[in-house]
């Protein structure tokens, strides 16, 4: 039987290197982020719909969205952000159930769909269970300003514009605490992952 869970955590929390201990593990990985990029490609309607919507200034001049200046919009603006879900979601959620769909017949007894914004959005009547990887405040703005050259305002906007780790965790079924290291990690994954693969 396949088990379906929803990987979830704020930005910087360390939800891709989770999804890649998942992955050596023996789960299957569906990355909400690739599926994201892949919607709004040129071309495709999403792209079109975003142009329409925000304008060609969040359109770069070789075609393409340009995504700095439209995560900096959405990132403070909970309208934008809004409307700009309102368009890819559903989108991502056809593309991410397509590869569900093809996981499950291949015989993978283990999916991972990894997303930043899970807890409430309507991916979540598509999963078995919700894990939360959760990571101490100055862990993640320091990730995040190494990683992206993120500022610490930069930061905070985006934290923000996401549930709070207290608020998921009254909805997740696991959390998993990355305050440690990759070792420690995968130990507290591989205590939930024994349970489900055989």
């Amino acid at each position: 039987m396949t088990k379906i869970i929803g990987l979830t955590g704020q930005i910087g929390s360390g939800k891709s290197l989770a999804a890649s201990i998942l992955a050596n593990q023996g789960a299957a990985i569906i990355d909400a982020d690739a599926l994201a990029r892949q919607v709004v490609e040129p071309g495709q309607p999403a792209y079109e719909e975003i142009h329409e919507a925000f304008g060609s200034e969040y359109v770069l001049p070789q075609g393409g969205l340009n995504r700095k200046a439209l995560a900096t919009l959405v990132f403070s603006n909970e309208e934008a952000r809004r409307r700009l879900n309102d368009i890819t979601h559903p989108r991502i959620r056809e593309q991410a159930q397509c590869l569900i769909e093809r996981y499950r017949s291949e015989g993978w007894q283990l999916i991972v769909l990894e997303a930043a914004l899970l807890i409430g959005s309507s991916f979540t009547d598509m999963l078995d269970e919700i894990w939360l990887i959760t990571a101490p405040a100055q862990q993640i703005y320091n990730r995040l300003t190494q990683r992206d050259g993120l500022s610490d305002a930069e930061i905070t906007s985006r934290l923000k514009a996401q549930l709070s780790p207290e608020v998921q965790a009254t909805t997740a079924d696991h959390v998993i605490t990355n305050d440690s290291n990759a070792q420690n990690l995968s130990e507290q994954l591989y205590s939930l992952t024994g349970k489900i693969l055989t």
